[in-house]
Parts: C-alpha cells; sequence; structure tokens
C-alpha cells in the first residue's frame, strides 16, 4: 500500500500507512524531547519525563489510564532516544479511534503528579547504578558516547548528578518546551482508515501549537578514537562503529544489503568465518541505522580473554547466492515494518542494488554481535567506535586500533 503524507493544521507531519490484509495496526509518535535536549546540568530529565507519562494524565489517573488501555486491548510505550521521545503503541486496527485519544490525552495533558517524581527518580537511579553489572549494555553506551555527534551521544539512562538534581518544575518547563507540533512527527500504519485518522487527529490537536527548536549538533572530539576499559571478567566485549550513507542517499539499499550479508542469520559472512570456522567469539553481529542527516554501522564481538588474537582477514567478493538471500532478506524486512521509517524524502534508489565491485572485508578484532547477553536498558542500538570491556590481563590495546563514527 502507498504511504500518504499529510501535515494537520497545526503543523504536526501525520504519516500513515493503510494496509487491509491485516488486521492489527501500530502508532509511533515522535516528540523532539529526548536526551539531547536535556539541560546540561539536568542529563536524565528525558527518561524521568517519559517514566512521568506513564503515569496518568489530568482526566485519567495513573490506574485508569493503564485500564483504559487495557480494556481496548492496546499495548504502550514511551522511550527517550538522542533526539525524540518516542510513544508507541499496538492495537486492533478497528480500535485506532479509541487508543488515539487516549495517546493524545497521554501527550497533550501529562499529569506530572509531584508524588510521582520521587519514585520515578529512584528508578532511574537504579537503572543506571545497574549498568555496572551490564559489561555488554556499558560498553555500549561508551561507545555511543565516544561516536555520536553532540549532544545526542549522551545516554538514555542520564547521570547521576542530573537524576538527582531534577524538579517537577524541570519535567513541566521541558515538556511545555519541546512538546510541540512542529518538530513532532506522528505516523500510523495498519488497518486503519487514513481521511478517518486525519479527521480524528485534526480536531484533537486544533489547539496545540508551537515549533521546537532544533538540535544544534556538533562533531564529537572522540570520534574516531580507540578506547579500552579494564575489569575483572571472564568475557571481553568489543564495539566498532563507522560512518554509514545517512538516510536520503543513493547508497542505502546498497548498505542495508552488505550489512545483511555481514549478519542477517546464521550463514551470514561474520557468523560463519569468525564464530564458525575460527572459534573466537561466541556471539558476532553487524547493523546498520542510517538518520537524516548521518549513517552508522555498528558492530559487536563478545569473547572471552583467552581467546587468540587473529590478523585481519579479507573475505572474498560475496557471491551471487549470498548477494540474492540478503537482498531477499532486506525485502522481507522492509515489507513487515509495522511503522513508516524515514520521514524525509529520499531519491530513489534502484532495487535491488547491484552487488557491489570490491571484497568485503572484516577485522576479527572488530566484530560485531548482539546475542547472548542483548542489552536491555541502551535503547538506542549500541555502536560505538572501538570500545572494550575485559580484564585486567587484557590491558593492552590490540595492534590495529579501528577507529569509526557512529550515529
Amino acid at each position: 500500500m502507498a504511504i500518504i503524507t499529510r501535515t494537520l493544521s497545526c503543523g504536526l507531519p501525520l504519516i500513515i500507512e493503510p494496509n487491509t490484509n491485516v488486521r492489527s495496526a501500530a502508532v509511533m509518535w515522535l516528540i523532539p524531547a529526548g536526551v539531547g535536549s536535556d539541560p546540561a546540568d539536568r542529563i536524565g530529565l528525558a527518561p524521568v519525563l517519559t517514566e512521568l507519562l506513564m503515569r496518568g494524565s489530568t482526566t485519567l489517573d495513573s490506574r485508569a489510564q493503564a485500564d483504559a488501555f487495557d480494556l481496548l486491548g492496546a499495548s504502550r510505550s514511551v522511550s527517550a532516544g538522542g533526539t525524540f521521545v518516542r510513544v508507541s503503541a499496538g492495537f486492533i486496527g478497528d480500535r485506532a479511534s479509541a487508543v488515539l485519544d487516549l495517546l493524545v490525552d497521554m501527550v497533550r495533558r501529562p499529569l506530572f503528579a509531584a508524588e510521582a517524581l520521587e519514585p520515578t527518580r529512584e528508578l532511574a537511579l537504579q537503572s543506571l547504578a545497574g549498568l555496572k553489572d551490564e559489561p555488554v549494555e556499558r560498553a555500549g553506551h561508551i561507545m555511543l558516547d565516544r561516536h555520536l555527534p553532540l549532544p545526542i551521544n549522551r545516554s538514555d539512562l542520564g547521570t547521576e548528578a542530573g537524576l538527582k538534581a531534577i524538579t517537577l518544575s524541570d519535567v513541566v518547563k521541558k515538556w511545555q518546551q519541546r512538546a510541540l507540533p512542529v518538530g513532532s512527527i506522528l505516523a500510523v500504519a495498519g488497518n486503519v482508515d487514513a481521511d478517518a485518522i486525519t479527521a480524528q487527529l485534526d480536531r484533537a490537536l486544533s489547539s496545540w501549537s508551537g515549533t521546537a527548536a532544533p538540535l544544534k549538533l556538533e562533531p564529537n572530539p572522540n570520534a574516531g578514537t580507540y578506547h579500552h576499559e579494564t575489569e575483572q571478567s571472564n568475557q571481553t566485549h568489543i564495539f566498532l562503529s563507522h560512518d554509514a550513507p545517512a538516510e536520503g542517499s543513493m547508497d542505502v539499499a546498497l548498505e542495508r544489503v552488505v550489512a545483511s550479508v555481514l549478519s542477517g542469520g546464521s550463514s551470514c559472512r561474520l557468523f560463519t568465518e569468525v564464530r564458525e570456522r575460527r572459534g573466537l567469539c561466541y556471539s558476532v553481529s553487524a547493523s546498520y541505522a542510517a538518520e537524516k542527516d548521518f549513517g552508522r554501522v555498528g558492530c559487536y564481538v563478545g569473547t572471552t580473554p583467552r581467546k587468540p588474537s587473529s590478523p585481519s582477514m579479507s573475505c572474498t567478493p560475496s557471491s551471487a547466492s549470498s548477494w540474492a538471500a540478503a537482498t531477499s532478506s532486506v525485502r522481507s524486512s522492509i515489507a513487515l515494518w509495522s511503522v513508516p521509517g524515514p520521514v524525509w524524502s529520499s531519491p530513489v534508489s534502484p532495487w535491488p542494488p547491484a552487488p557491489p565491485h570490491w571484497p568485503v572485508t572484516s577485522t576479527a578484532s572488530a566484530a560485531p554481535a548482539r546475542s547472548m547477553s542483548s542489552p536491555r536498558r541502551c535503547r538506542r542500538s549500541p555502536c560505538p567506535r572501538s570500545t572494550t570491556t575485559s580484564p585486567a590481563a587484557a590491558s593492552a590495546p590490540p595492534a590495529s586500533s579501528p577507529s569509526a563514527r557512529h550515529r
């Protein structure tokens, strides 16, 4: 089905992808209130705000709001990223009108109860403290911090000092300044009526107005550098990130297929070469993510400190069969996306893309992966440039220090 793009009277971009072949539907509402817009001395305001959004509105208290979603059989979630706070829901398509009313109520009329702030703060501090026991996730946060442009490189867990300094007035002020229609994006996909949804949201959001100031991104001085952290552990975790085509580039489709060749399943190049044939790790993977202004490839490998180092390995160019399999995999993922991806226009890339004419290479010391200990808190897929967390015996950096640059 065709993707329909409209702009509501309040200035909010609305993207709808009707699909009558399914009964379900999903909503993703992006609001420009991510951790990148937190004040420098209040980093952690965004994750606190996302928890408070789930604790009721001025018309429905926390329990009543949760019961209303449950009655509709709808799931909901709120999370913080570098740029946006993401409000999402999944539901049966014929209940879209009722679910959208509840989401509008959450976003436009949050309760922000004073008595809910301290419990929310404690939860945030516990999540931050728990990072010490999650070396994979911690290394992922370090990579994001060292690779992403400033200020969206901040952790979505915040900082201890920032969390302790937050007041209720800080929460209210940020939401009033950042939860505005121009700068936000609302996407709906599934078995829905595009015209009915447009009319409903136009009425419900007619009094909403304002423009959120865009974030000013600055180069990260740590981009392209090597970082190593030592601790007593039976595992070594290695992350690598490098720049990749931004969304809108003619090379996006090609990059997605290459990423699928490298890490598209148990028969992919990294799994076969690094884990199965060489036995250098227990987990290895790579992924590609594109933003409006930049893109990145992130890689991870989980291994043990006693595994022998391996020189850089050059793989032969992708075969026709592996290229066809990767292209099919990417096509399938596109067909299964429940919510439209980028909302900006991009040139039409030829599909399927032609196989590249250069050999696909990878470096064993900077392999990728994400199984075994999949991060729980870092909602932005881990992808630092070259960050390692290993035991004291592995204090010396590898001969080759990979450079990267992440989202």
